[in-house]
């Protein structure tokens, strides 16, 4: 028998190995997804909850938001219109529910935003 693997977060495209993403990119805010990579079976899996929080680069101040679906919420979009270069986008406690009943947490997403 074989286990399922921990899916992996996706957003705009990006994984927890990206390290950089532009405005074009998160301007499409697009939903939190969970993607099973290199497994053999068709598995639905689906983000029931994450954090974004976004770290400025010149106050080092976070500002932090959670969404109780894998969507973006008013606050978060408003707050990515605000976002400078140089500055972090990290989501964060991806909570993703399985087949089995059970939850799992994801891998977060570091990415600087770059333009």
């Amino acid at each position: 028998v074989k286990s399922i693997p921990q899916p992996q977060a996706v957003w705009c495209g990006k994984t927890a190995n990206d390290k950089f993403i532009t405005r074009n990119q998160f301007l499409s805010f697009a939903p939190v997804l969970a993607k099973m990579e290199s497994f053999d079976f068709q598995v639905k899996v689906r983000v029931k909850s994450f954090t974004l929080v976004i770290s400025k680069s010149k106050d080092r101040l976070a500002v932090e938001h959670k969404s109780s679906n894998n969507k973006l919420t008013p606050g978060m979009i408003e707050d990515l219109y605000k976002v400078k270069k140089g500055d972090t986008i990290s989501l964060e406690s991806i909570e993703v529910g399985m087949p089995d009943g059970s939850t799992v947490v994801l891998t977060p997403i570091k990415l600087k935003f770059t333009d």
